[in-house]
């Protein structure tokens, strides 16, 4: 028999296959666009570096459509991830925790070079008032993470609050105990400690700091919620619940409320102020949790919401109601209602208080209003029904992350007619679901845009473009309903 490496040999192996892979993905892009690979960040586990960590979080979720190692947010983890981690390996998105810094911001070439400077920092509210915010941790327990950052000069009463996204686990239709396995990353707190000093939290999509690219945010006071609870944002109970990983916290209203409460006690989200404007918005399972924290915030921002100065930016989690028993979700038997409907008491969630009582007294379960039809007339309709907020609301009519965990394959041609029927529930719902501002690409299959240039930029031949759209929505301008792409 021939004589088997010895495991140093394996590892040495395995070292140099990493380092080969990082250099031909740097000469790739070198190769094929410097500036284009040079405005991509890659940092994606938040911790101010493009290293090992991100590298392994693509390789690990390699072929999967998740949200984890999906560096540039299309709800798939591929070679084009690889590419853009490869790009940027090694390099820093934010400085020492000692220091400030000004940024150095991608630019259009020939456009000048964003003037402001940022100063950013790290909170842990369980951390900095144990008294108050203890129960707004993790589902490990550890503390709840959020990043702020906020312009040296050039100051402005423009908030961006953006909730991050990243699947779910219920043990029904998705494992919690393969989500602590394949990402660890995001059921515990962010490392650094309450207070860290950063100067960027990142410089894609509608965090961008170039004010040609992005005119009306690029100076704007940003907050980025790490999200670790694994509940959409909407688990709002302080218990510990047992799951397949053992016992969890599914705590994600509660943390969103001390990120409310410290931003306006700390950080001078003033709702006083008649020139404070915000977007309230999230990617994917953080776009539900804008969704579910809408109420939280008005509660916060009376005055601001009463004035339309409060809007939501919903970008990929709008969820249709299809049910085909071939295609349930997940590893379940359900479809995509019958198992949110579980996931709702798995996790002891709180979503609209109107939604969940009108459904209780019409005999249907609270945890439908995580519907997309039943949900967003309540986010949007003014009176005794709704909060009367502007929302735009940004799905694509074959949502690679929502049809993928249905086991459609959307680039199989076996499974052009289930794709086709999820096409069309989710077009006739979005037809007939009385949203003013739209957009909707069907040609390719995506998932979240907001907060990449490439996302930012996607749009129908002519425009607009997504970016376009939602700067025409902060102006208040009549509202657009842009459907593209589909047959």
């Amino acid at each position: 028999m021939p004589t088997l490496p010895k495991p140093s040999t394996f590892k040495g192996i395995k070292m140099r296959r990493k380092g080969l892979l990082i250099i031909l993905l740097l000469l790739t892009c070198v190769l094929l666009s410097p500036q284009i690979c040079l405005a991509l960040d890659g940092d994606l586990n938040n911790d101010g570096r493009v290293d090992i960590t991100d590298l392994v979080l693509v390789g690990s979720n390699f072929g999967r459509s998740t949200s984890q190692g999906d560096a540039n947010g299309d709800g798939r983890v591929d070679i084009a991830d690889l590419v853009m981690v490869g790009s940027n390996f090694g390099r820093t998105t934010g400085p020492s925790p000692t220091t400030r810094l000004s940024p150095t911001p991608t630019s259009t070439p020939g456009s000048p070079a964003p003037t402001p400077g940022y100063e950013g920092e790290l909170v842990k509210p369980a951390v900095r008032n144990p008294n108050r915010w203890a129960v707004a941790r993790c589902n490990d327990g550890s503390p709840f993470a959020f990043k702020i950052e906020k312009p040296i000069s050039n100051k402005t009463d423009n908030w961006v609050i953006y909730f991050q996204g990243g699947g779910l686990c219920d043990d029904n239709a998705l494992s919690c105990a393969e989500r602590s396995k394949d990402t660890p990353s995001i059921i515990t707190t962010l490392p650094g400690s309450d207070g860290r000093k950063y100067q960027v939290i990142g410089n894609q999509g509608i965090f961008n700091h170039d004010p040609q690219i992005n005119p009306f945010f690029y100076n704007a006071n940003k907050v980025y919620a790490h999200y670790c609870s694994s509940d959409v944002w909407s688990g709002s109970t302080s218990t510990l619940h047992q799951t397949s990983a053992g016992r969890w916290y599914f705590s994600g209203r509660i943390n969103a409320r001390a990120m409310f409460e410290i931003l306006k006690e700390q950080y001078g989200l003033d709702d006083s102020n008649q020139n404070t404007k915000i977007i309230l918005t999230g990617g994917s399972a953080g776009c539900m949790g804008a969704n579910v924290n809408a109420e939280q915030a008005i509660q916060f921002l009376p005055n601001t919401a009463i004035a339309g100065r409060l809007k939501l930016v919903s970008d990929g989690c709008y969820i249709p109601n299809f049910n085909n028993p071939n295609y349930p979700l997940g590893n379940s038997d359900d479809s995509i209602r019958e198992a949110i409907i579980q996931a709702y008491s798995f996790w002891n969630s709180s979503i609209n208080s109107k939604c969940e009582s009108d459904q209780r007294k019409i005999g249907q379960a609270p945890g439908s209003c995580f519907m997309g039809s039943v949900l967003y007339p309540y986010l949007t309709e003014c009176g005794n029904k709704g909060l009367c907020l502007p929302n735009l609301v940004q799905y694509s009519s074959i949502d690679h992350w929502a049809v993928t965990t249905h086991n459609i394959n959307p680039k199989a041609s076996s499974a052009n007619i289930v794709l086709e029927e999820w096409r069309n529930v989710t077009l006739n719902e979005l037809a007939n679901g009385k949203i003013n501002w739209l957009f909707s690409g069907g040609e390719i299959s995506y998932h979240t845009l907001l907060m990449k240039d490439i996302g930012w930029k996607y749009g129908p031949k002519g425009g607009p473009t997504f970016g376009e759209l939602v700067n025409s929505f902060w102006e208040e301008e009549a509202p657009q309903r842009i459907i593209f792409g589909n047959p």
